[in-house]
């Protein structure tokens, strides 16, 4: 594998790749493969080169003569570098661990899942504190603000008018409208108990709603596509291993995000960015390109090796990738707590 040291008793477990392809990282409360979409990349690093904003809404006279000139554009686009890096888990284990499951295959099928979702934890854990970040988005100006009322005052909070002063923010700063809201179930159980929400939903039936109500509520009150309504929900123990557990959000409860996404391959138009992901083909030097598999936009290889004792085997995950930031001004933090 690129940039890991590879045993020569290495097998690449295609079958364990193919296992993890059902497993979903919604379900462990990860969301980082939503903020940032993948962008397939055949190299380890490389420049991309967007329009910037003032050049994007620039207006020019197009209408010509017949056989007249053709106005042009004489912007200067931005290079945008990255440079990707490798993740990499595993998982040790010998004959005994195996006993306490149905088979050994199912035991593998168990640690490949584990190592997995170690790995996409880190990365989650990364990207939240990159963006949920007062430093890198400070609470002023149209990088960010404190909430009038915070969101656990039921009585006086504004959560609508709080996400409709962050998408005027980023109108303003880009020209294009926010389409995702990245806001913690905390906030949401929160949001949802707000007089200021309460009032804006009596009027909806009693069967479409719910303690936290339904993504499709919160898509109409926060004029957001529903798959922009993102709820992270993924903890971490902040003790060091074999340490009493001390449990963390990834996404800190403090705060709520919205900004801009796309999910097309027109990497330069206004974006808050896109996480760069070497292509499957790429991934594994002399190993084919099935031997990886895609779960929600995280290209992963299972393999498996044991040390030259041959007493301790391990299952590894690893996946290479990168979360690149486009556009810092297609983001506003809103601290809420």
């Amino acid at each position: 594998m690129a940039g890991v040291n590879v045993p020569t008793n290495q097998v690449i477990r295609e079958d364990l790749t193919g296992y993890i392809a059902g497993f979903n990282p919604e379900l462990s409360g990860f969301v980082a493969h939503k903020v940032l979409p993948a962008k397939l990349v055949n190299e380890q690093d490389g420049v991309i080169y967007r329009i910037p904003a003032e050049a994007w809404l620039t207006t020019v006279d197009t209408e010509r003569a017949a056989y007249g000139s053709t106005s042009g554009s004489t912007y200067t686009k931005v290079p945008e570098t990255w440079k990707l890096v490798e993740y990499a888990h595993k998982e040790a284990w010998d004959t005994t661990d195996s006993r306490g499951y149905d088979s050994k295959q199912q035991a593998d099928e168990i640690r490949a899942v584990r190592a997995s979702g170690t790995i996409l934890r880190d990365y989650e854990r990364k990207l939240a504190a990159r963006l949920f970040n007062e430093t890198t988005f400070p609470l002023s100006g149209t990088t960010g603000f404190t909430a009038s009322a915070l969101w656990t005052s039921f009585g006086t909070s504004t959560p609508v008018a709080d996400i409709q002063r962050a998408k005027q923010f980023i109108r303003e700063k880009t020209g294009m409208e926010a389409n995702m809201v990245v806001i913690p179930t905390v906030n949401v159980e929160a949001a949802a108990n707000s007089a200021n929400v309460l009032s804006r939903v009596s009027g909806y039936d009693p069967g479409t709603r719910s303690g936290t109500l339904n993504p499709a509520l919160w898509s109409e009150l926060f004029g957001i596509p529903v798959d922009g309504i993102i709820v992270p929900n993924a903890f971490n123990n902040t003790a060091n291993q074999n340490l009493a557990l001390s449990t963390a959000p990834l996404w800190s409860a403090n705060y709520v995000g919205v900004g801009v996404r796309n999910t097309s391959q027109d990497l330069e138009l206004p974006q808050l960015g896109r996480s760069m992901m070497l292509s499957s083909e790429y991934q594994v030097t002399g190993v084919e390109a099935s031997s990886t598999v895609t779960v929600e936009d995280a290209q992963i290889v299972i393999d498996e090796y044991s040390t030259a004792d041959n007493k301790t085997n391990y299952t590894r995950a690893t996946m290479t990738r990168a979360a690149k930031f486009f556009s810092t001004d297609c983001w506003v933090l809103i601290r809420v707590r």
